[in-house]
């Protein structure tokens, strides 16, 4: 599942304003090293068809990793800490959680995850920045 972090704003019609763009991807190539929380590329089959629900299904050719930021002096990379923040989130809820900015604040060795949760609650959710927990 790679949902985009850039809003698309429908406001006009009366609906949610918040619209964030989900696709779910089948027969990506393995690749072991992706988790929760990363930033990816993703290349579609070529001559596939996507299937238009929500999150749209598509079938991927190619998966590319992009940078994981690691600001001086944090342990953890952004992605374990938006990772650990996703974790923390009621399980069985429904909607995808869309993932909005993650900040590593070094005064107080802890990231700030903001995030909406699959109700398009927003909220703000503090994961310190220690490894192995």
């Amino acid at each position: 599942m790679v949902v985009s972090p850039e809003k698309e704003d429908f406001g006009d019609n009366g609906e949610d304003d918040a619209y964030y763009d989900a696709t779910f991807f089948s027969g990506a190539p393995e690749t072991a090293d992706i988790r929760v929380g990363m930033h990816v590329g993703v290349w579609m089959e070529p001559g596939s068809t996507v299937m238009t629900s929500y999150p749209a299904q598509a079938a991927a050719a190619r998966i590319e990793i992009l940078e994981d930021p690691r600001p001086e002096g944090a342990e953890l990379a952004q992605s374990r800490a938006v990772e650990r923040a996703l974790d923390s989130l009621k399980k069985g809820s429904s909607g995808v959680p869309v993932v909005q900015e993650a900040m590593y604040d070094e005064a107080r060795d802890a990231w700030t995850v903001k995030l909406l949760d699959g109700e398009r609650r927003r909220l703000a959710i503090e994961v310190q920045d220690e490894l192995g927990k």
